[in-house]
């Protein structure tokens, strides 16, 4: 024979077999296999989710809130976080960030959940601890810090009240009740009275922006939110959380 050839029994009868078609063969069954494992770590289950679609905050900009969120939040015996987040640090929380199903806009209260619980622990608030104790380093995360980090965020929102000034918790709301507008950022208004704001409101399309209004002229304590967008015209949006 000119072509290098195999001779196989298959039900009864001879058969030739190409080399290269045994390889292709072979090459499919061990993809297959290797394609219907099931994931051994929550971290290979997080490798195999598909790529999210991008939120509009940038890594950097988001690096700058993480970092901005943990030393307001933390601790007074936990480090502080260098603004310039390293790489690998900000990949493990995004990684954390995309189970818990967190988008980038929210990763600063993600952030003050986590570090909230640590506050109200006696053993978390006293160590002395860095971000990657908690988060791990890149995208190679041990089981334990997952459902570590987890049980912490939960623990945190559950104990957290809804605070209107807080841009975070107001962006998220919005996007939560009012999804069928891409909110990216708050804004805050003084008005001299409630009509103003409202005018203000009822004028403006929803566009991404979220105005909060400060009316201290009719009684309220300076700062005070006495209306946001919304809020006369949209019933999900009347009362805060």
């Amino acid at each position: 024979m000119v072509k290098k050839e195999y001779i196989k029994v298959v039900d009864g009868n001879w058969h030739l077999a190409h080399p290269e078609q045994q390889k292709e063969q072979v090459t499919e069954q061990v993809t297959e296999q290797v394609t219907d494992q099931e994931p051994e770590t929550i971290a290979e289950e997080i490798k195999q989710q598909a790529p999210r679609k991008p939120s509009g905050v940038s890594q950097k900009e988001s690096a700058a809130q993480i970092a901005e969120a943990w030393n307001k939040s933390k601790p007074d015996a936990f480090m502080q976080m260098d603004k310039r987040i390293a790489p690998p640090l900000f990949i493990a929380i995004e990684t954390h960030a995309k189970r818990l199903g967190i988008e980038r806009p929210a990763y600063p209260e993600m952030i003050r959940y986590i570090l909230g619980s640590c506050e109200n622990s006696d053993w978390w608030k006293v160590r002395n601890i860095k971000p990657s104790h908690i988060f791990g380093w890149g995208t190679d995360i041990e089981d334990k810090k997952f459902t570590t980090v987890e049980r912490l965020y939960r623990e945190g929102k559950t104990n957290q009240h809804f605070d209107v000034h807080d841009h975070c918790q107001v962006l998220n709301w919005y996007n939560e009740k009012w999804p069928e507008v891409k909110w990216e950022k708050v804004e805050v208004i003084e008005v001299k009275e409630y009509q103003e704001a409202w005018h203000h409101d009822a004028s403006n399309e929803p566009s991404g922006t979220i105005y909060l209004y400060t009316a201290t002229e009719e009684g309220g304590k300076p700062g005070s939110i006495s209306h946001w967008t919304g809020r006369n015209y949209r019933p999900k949006m009347r009362y805060t959380p």
